[in-house]
């Protein structure tokens, strides 16, 4: 039985494959810091949920006891007869189990709040993530990257030139 604030299954699923075939693009609200200080509570998701290609530094929305999750790709292992993706949180020390690729139900394209808009799919972008995705693996293993991490994820977002 679904949780306050849960759907079934296939009411999700049903739903999702609703605003593929429109060829809409849904958004959804960010709960939680796992992803801070890129992506942080209330930032509002721009997702597209038939992603084409699935690449380390991307960010994509999987489903977990019956909750969607946002997390960072730091891994995709090939394994017949499925792919499996390492998935991470920018602001968590553990990854999480590894899922599926058929779990993904969309890429994470970009993020709006009332301050500003971004854009995941722009060259500075498509050149930054791959980089988190590393980063991210070696700050999960030690409490010091991680607070060294942090503040230079601050310099990079006041900082980084526009390509």
């Amino acid at each position: 039985m679904p949780t306050e604030g849960q759907f079934p299954e296939p009411l999700v699923g049903a739903i999702w494959s609703m605003w593929g075939q429109a060829e809409r693009k849904p958004r959804m609200r960010m709960i939680g810091n796992s992803m801070s200080p890129f992506i942080n509570e209330d930032d509002i998701l721009l997702i597209d949920p038939k992603p084409k290609t699935i690449r380390i530094g991307d960010v994509v929305i999987y489903r977990r006891e019956g909750k969607c999750i946002a997390h960072r790709v730091v891994g995709i292992k090939k394994s017949k007869p499925k792919k499996l993706l390492l998935l991470k949180g920018d602001n968590v020390f553990g990854s999480d189990p590894p899922v599926p690729g058929e779990m993904v139900i969309g890429k994470v394209l970009g993020k709006e709040n009332a301050s500003n808009k971004t854009d995941y799919t722009t060259m500075r972008w498509l050149v930054l993530n791959p980089i988190m995705a590393v980063v991210s693996m070696l700050v999960g293993r030690s409490h010091i990257f991680y607070r060294i991490f942090r503040r230079l994820c601050r310099l990079l977002l006041r900082g980084l030139p526009k390509l």
